[in-house]
């Protein structure tokens, strides 16, 4: 017997029915910087679907392939149709309140904050 498995996004947060997820998200706009690859675009927007959120840029890329994207985006395919592509940091917050960035290492001319006092500023 074949048992199919549950879906990796909640059902009650797809765009359809949003309103499950906090008013808050509906603010929240993730940037990705020259992402290497499609699949990091997908799995981004996997992430953002678990918790609700719908508005995802992606900065520098040339290049898109969906297939690929989709693959990783497990059950927040619909996320992707939504994408917005831009030239520009710049042009990606434009109309952004905060920005926060993160990054894979640190450096020595970066202020680095936790999670805590990041969530407090928002």
């Amino acid at each position: 017997m074949t048992h199919q498995r549950p879906p990796k996004v909640r059902e009650d947060i797809l765009p359809e029915s949003s309103s499950a997820a906090p008013a808050y998200i509906d603010n929240l706009e993730v940037v990705l910087v020259r992402p290497k690859e499609s699949g990091n675009v997908g799995s981004c927007a996997r992430a953002l679907g678990n918790f609700g959120a719908r508005h995802l840029t992606v900065v520098g890329m040339d290049w898109f392939d969906r297939s690929k994207a989709e693959k990783r985006a497990v059950g927040a395919s619909w996320l992707l149709d939504h994408v917005r592509f831009v030239d520009t940091l710049d042009e990606a917050i434009a109309d952004c309140a905060f920005v926060y960035g993160t990054a894979g290492r640190a450096h020595r001319h970066r202020r680095t904050i936790t999670a805590r006092s990041f969530a407090d500023d928002a």
